[in-house]
């Protein structure tokens, strides 16, 4: 097609025009490749010609930016006048001065793209740990603290590691098998006495991962992640994250490696998670440092060292706040009251769909339609330190979580006055639930220090008016009259 319409062209990538290229060629090159699916964003770069001046060229990118549907940035030689660049950029056409300016801004695209996507992506479910066993790791931390202890090492570490799942290794193991740093070491098996037959036999791993948490004065605790070169020239790579990670981020830790094609991904997702998960519900770890020994189908700990102490600085990411959770029973089944979290994204989006047109009408102040994938991910995906929504879920008898409401705050960077709002499934209307929510919502905004609590509902929406009124909340008019607000001073005491 290309060779038809432009028969002076070069085919290939990059496509040569030619010194008799005119600029209606430049709109031509666009719609043949766009019809092609594989076609990625478009570079277009122009020396100016007799037969192409730079302004009739750029009238034409204009004209056919719309067949550029992956995107759309051009580079011109010598420059062009502010009018017409600022005409490109008036259509969303970044113009750079060469081809490298114009690379380097198209990878710094990518990297802002991958970014958002990373953040919008739905994490599988944590692993759910055993209140027990988080009540014994933090029991156990305090009285090492009260102890006078500042260091948790040997068998004292491994126990509160165990806690949360993770198969420590134990020196014993390790020196009976003869096991040290190199690749090529075999561990022996933990559970038998080890001949040199069995160290011989025993798997041997893919690599040791040293592992590392400090307490840093501007991001908090941060994880640090060294693992030895593939090669034995390279530099050794290390990675950092920040806790909680979710098996999402603890994937791209992993597969970073050059040695994740040679594993299982799956044991090791759940080690980086569990040691995350460690370190976010025992706020006495301020720093630890261990090796993680990676084997085809496993991974375990070695050597466990925890730094503990009364007091650390607070995460820069909060981790989800399980203290809130709650079950109850509730007009004749047992439902949870919990936090939302990222994997009831699903169940987020049933409880929309079940909801009537009326109802999501009242709820977002006017007509919607069903929500993305982008749009239920940021009311699935909080940042627990500005916002909390609690929602209320039953088990199905297929044993799948379902949410019958949620209740919503958000919060001002001074934690002056959050705002706030509650929906419920249509089918569940009329059953307290919203009362429910509305109270535990309360509850949550006085313990955190917020003063004033506030909403807003659109006045025929008799039936949050009545909600408002009989928790506590005063009504009052708004500049708008077709919507009333309603507002509680969380310092008062509350009138039960």
């Amino acid at each position: 097609a290309l060779q038809q319409a432009l028969p002076h062209a070069v085919g290939g990538n990059p496509l040569q025009l030619g010194d008799n290229a005119r600029p209606e060629h430049f709109g031509t090159a666009l719609k043949l490749l766009a019809e092609h699916r594989s076609t990625g964003t478009a570079f277009v770069v122009h020396a100016s010609t007799h037969g192409a001046p730079v302004g009739e060229v750029a009238q034409a990118l204009i004209a056919n930016q719309r067949f550029a549907y992956r995107g759309l940035l051009a580079c011109f030689f010598g420059g062009l006048d502010a009018a017409t660049r600022d005409a490109l950029h008036a259509q969303g056409i970044p113009v750079h001065t060469t081809p490298q300016r114009l690379a380097r801004a198209f990878a710094r695209l990518v990297d802002y793209r991958m970014g958002r996507e990373l953040l919008m992506q739905t994490p599988e479910g944590l692993p759910a740990e055993v209140p027990d066993a988080i009540d014994a790791a933090q029991a156990q931390a305090r009285a090492a603290l009260a102890a006078g202890e500042r260091e948790l090492t040997g068998e004292a570490a491994a126990d509160l590691l165990r806690r949360f799942g993770l198969a420590i290794e134990t020196a014993q193991t390790a020196d009976t098998a003869g096991v040290d740093k190199r690749s090529d070491a075999a561990p022996a098996s933990r559970e038998s006495d080890c001949t040199e037959t069995d160290a011989a036999s025993a798997p041997k791993p893919v690599v040791e991962i040293a592992v590392e948490l400090h307490d840093d004065d501007n991001f908090g605790p941060v994880f640090s992640f060294t693992a030895p070169s593939a090669d034995g020239v390279s530099e050794p790579l290390r990675l950092y994250g920040l806790p909680p990670l979710n098996p999402t981020l603890a994937r791209d830790i992993v597969t970073r490696s050059p040695y994740a094609r040679l594993i299982a991904p799956e044991p090791a997702l759940a080690a980086l998670t569990a040691l995350s998960q460690a370190v976010c519900e025992v706020r006495e770890i301020v720093g630890l440092a261990l090796t993680l020994r990676v084997y085809r189908d496993h991974v375990t700990v070695v050597a466990p060292t925890l730094s503990i102490a009364p007091t650390r600085s607070r995460l820069a990411i909060m981790p989800y706040p399980r203290r809130f959770e709650e079950t109850l029973d509730w007009q004749g089944a047992r439902i949870t009251v919990r936090p939302i979290r990222p994997e009831d994204e699903a169940a987020h989006h049933d409880l929309v769909e079940a909801m009537t047109p009326e109802d999501l009408r009242l709820r977002f102040f006017g007509a919607v339609g069903s929500f993305d994938h982008s749009q239920l991910a940021r009311m699935t995906q909080i940042d627990y330190d500005r916002e909390m929504a609690l929602i209320a879920t039953v088990q199905s008898d297929e044993g799948l979580s379902r949410t019958l409401g949620v209740v919503r705050a958000v919060a001002d960077p001074d934690n002056e006055t959050a705002e706030f709002a509650v929906a419920i499934r249509s089918d569940q209307k009329g059953r307290r639930l919203g009362r429910l929510l509305t109270d535990r919502i309360i509850r949550y905004a006085r313990a955190r220090g917020t003063h004033w609590l506030v909403g807003e509902a659109l006045r025929e929406n008799t039936a949050m008016i009545a909600l408002a009124r009989s928790s506590g909340f005063t009504i009052t008019p708004t500049e708008d009259p077709s919507v009333v607000g309603f507002r509680m001073a969380l310092d008062e005491p509350r009138a039960d």
